[in-house]
C-alpha cells in the first residue's frame, strides 16, 4: 500500500471516529481541499526532509528547517502557514457539517490529526496524542491501521 498525500481524502468507513465523519464534504471543505492538493506536493518535500512533520493539533509542525535560508525560508514558512490556515478552516468546516457544537472542536481536530497521523508515509515525523515526536516506522504504521495510539 503506498502512502497517501496529507491531502488524499480519507475513507469515510474508518474514519467515522467517535461518531464525527472527517470526510463529509461541503462546497467550502471541497475548496479547501482543492488548495490543499495543490500545495501538496510540495509540502511532500519537506516532510521527506524532516523539515515539518504531522502535529497532534492537526497542523503541520516545523521541525527541522536550519537548511534553508533567504527566499527559500520565506517561501517554506509562507507553505506552512497557508497550509496551516487550511487545515484550521477545514477542521472548523467538519465541526460545522456534522452539526457539533464548538466545544467539540479540540475534539474534531485530534480525530483529524490521528488520521494524518495515519496517512503519513513511513520516514515523515509526527507528534503522537501525548507530544513525543517519532519518526515513522513500519511498525508505527501497522499500530495506527489497527487504530492503536502511539504513546511513547
Amino acid at each position: 500500500d503506498k502512502p497517501k498525500s496529507p491531502a488524499a481524502a480519507f475513507d469515510p468507513v474508518a474514519d467515522q471516529d467517535q461518531g464525527v465523519n472527517i470526510t463529509v464534504e461541503t462546497p467550502a471543505i471541497k475548496e479547501i481541499n482543492e488548495r490543499r492538493k495543490k500545495r501538496a506536493g510540495e509540502l511532500k518535500g519537506h516532510f521527506e526532509a524532516g523539515r515539518v512533520g504531522e502535529g497532534n493539533d492537526a497542523h503541520v509542525a516545523e521541525r527541522e528547517a536550519g537548511d534553508l535560508a533567504g527566499k527559500d525560508k520565506a517561501a517554506f514558512k509562507k507553505l506552512v502557514n497557508a497550509e496551516n490556515d487550511d487545515r484550521e478552516n477545514l477542521v472548523k468546516e467538519i465541526l460545522k457539517a456534522n452539526k457539533l457544537a464548538d466545544d467539540q472542536l479540540a475534539n474534531v481536530r485530534a480525530i483529524y490529526a490521528k488520521a494524518l497521523r495515519k496517512v503519513a508515509a513511513v520516514g515523515w515525523w509526527f507528534q503522537t496524542a501525548k507530544g513525543t515526536w517519532l519518526k515513522k516506522t513500519a511498525e508505527h504504521q501497522k499500530k495506527l491501521e489497527k487504530d492503536e495510539e502511539i504513546d511513547q
